[in-house]
Order: structure tokens, then C-alpha cells, then sequence
């Protein structure tokens, strides 16, 4: 691990985001096609909600290794935190993955779809619909 990844590493378990993307920047312009260096950019670019520059690392990390499952998960990630679940749902069929993981993450995304039906509780009903006036 070069010394870059580890102070990006540091930096982001500290909370200092802006100091761990410029650190995972640095590395990804010695390494630039460092699959995990732009996976982990992504989560934090995700963290401070900079979700576009988050999918454009997942993107490109997918891009060089369709196979990393963490990309597509963090993609997810962003894309849910978007509100965009059929986008998520449609990248995930589109790599037709085999994974567990990813299958279980279409499952719940799936189930985030379909209509919920809930029973409101009696102190979430008006007064007015409990009988009182």
C-alpha cells in the first residue's frame, strides 16, 4: 500500500475528507488505474456529497475491472442516496452479476419498490378520525 492510500486512509477515519479525497487524488495520479484507490475515493466523495464524483469513481473502477463488487455496491449506494432505485436496479441486471451480495442488495432494492402497506398507528390518526371532534 503506498503511502498516499494509507494517509487517505487516516485522514478519513479522522473525519478530514478534504485532506483523504487530496490524498487518494495524489495516489490515483501515480496509480491511475488502482481499482481500490478509486473505489475508496468514491466513499468518501459519497460521504460529503459530491454523489456525481462518487459514481464517476465507480464508473471508472468498473470500467477497468467489471467485476469489482464494490464498485457496484457503492454505486448503489449513491444511486439510492439519490432516490434513483430503478437506475441502481438497472445497472445491477445490465452486469447480470452472479455474486451474492449484489443479489441480495437487487432484493432489497426490489423490495424498496413495491408498495408498502402500513396500518397507521392510532396516535398517527387526526383526532377528528379517532371519533372525537
Amino acid at each position: 500500500m503506498n503511502g498516499r492510500r494509507c494517509r487517505g486512509n487516516v485522514n478519513d477515519a479522522m473525519g478530514r475528507y478534504d485532506s483523504a479525497i487530496a490524498d487518494f487524488s495524489k495516489a490515483l495520479s501515480l496509480e491511475p488505474r488502482d481499482v481500490g484507490l478509486l473505489i475508496d475515493r468514491g466513499k468518501i466523495l459519497a460521504k460529503v456529497g459530491r454523489d456525481h464524483g462518487a459514481i464517476t469513481d465507480s464508473s471508472h473502477a468498473l470500467d477497468i475491472d467489471h467485476t469489482a463488487i464494490t464498485a457496484f455496491r457503492e454505486r448503489g449506494v449513491v444511486y439510492r442516496k439519490l432516490g434513483n432505485i430503478s437506475a441502481t436496479l438497472a445497472w445491477f441486471i445490465r452486469y447480470e452479476p452472479n455474486e451474492e451480495e449484489v443479489g441480495q442488495a437487487i432484493e432489497e432494492m426490489q423490495a424498496a419498490l413495491s408498495p408498502k402497506q402500513v396500518e397507521p398507528q392510532p396516535s398517527e390518526i387526526p383526532e377528528t378520525k379517532r371519533g372525537r371532534l
